[in-house]
């Protein structure tokens, strides 16, 4: 890492040492470590996901088209299906915070940890899920009470979706939910959410789809 370099984080690290940080300053310290972390790692491939969106084969890709064809055997061959979320949120903090001891920065407070991953989900909702040129589902939020979630959204092949407009949701990310806000299905639907910084706390702000 150059002096360069190493004065850009430094800055960037600032605003989350200060609890001052939104999506914007994670999207940018993802992409900031991705360097520096190692190949397949939780970093790596959510740097790499979040750049380059709908373009991205890694882990989170293979991970959706592995459960897609899971679900595609339902009524073709007994299986048992058990999904649970692709990486988890204490294992992203221990990601970074062992890249940044690695370059000699201190280590991010173990408070924001659940913040950033709500981050992570907020930058990645809306992405399509593309495969073989050909788009097979989005991803989408999913709030409740207790937790917010990345979820794939897919439309299966086989005989029994054939004649349906069936489609799977399955959850890729989660985290717990710090707003407290109650949002409406609708909502989520015609509405990109953004996390801000509103002094020191994080909140939702909704932008309509089609603006």
């Amino acid at each position: 890492m150059d002096k360069k370099e190493q004065a850009l984080l430094n800055e960037r690290l600032k605003k989350f040492y200060l609890r001052l940080f939104d999506e914007s300053d994670v999207y940018l310290l993802l992409i900031m470590l991705r360097q520096h972390s190692k190949k397949n790692s939780i970093v790596f491939e959510l740097a790499n996901f979040v750049a380059h969106r709908e373009r991205d084969r890694g882990m989170l890709h293979k991970y959706i088209l592995e459960t897609k064809l899971k679900a595609e055997k339902i009524g073709v061959e007994s299986t048992t299906i058990v999904i649970k979320e692709r990486f988890k949120t204490a294992d992203l903090f221990k990601d970074i915070n062992q890249i940044l001891l690695e370059l000699e920065f201190l280590p991010l407070p173990n408070e924001i940890s659940n913040e950033i991953m709500v981050c992570v989900i907020s930058l990645l909702q809306d992405v399509k899920l593309v495969n073989n040129n050909k788009i097979i589902g989005h991803l989408v939020l999913a709030i409740s009470k207790d937790e917010i979630e990345l979820m794939g959204s897919v439309k299966p092949k086989g005989k029994i979706y054939k004649t349906t407009n069936i489609k799977i949701n399955f959850p890729v990310l989660k985290a717990e939910n710090i707003f407290y806000t109650p949002i409406t299905k609708r909502e989520i639907e015609n509405t990109v959410l953004t996390v801000r910084d509103a002094s020191g706390k994080l909140v939702l702000t909704n932008v309509a789809k089609n603006e």
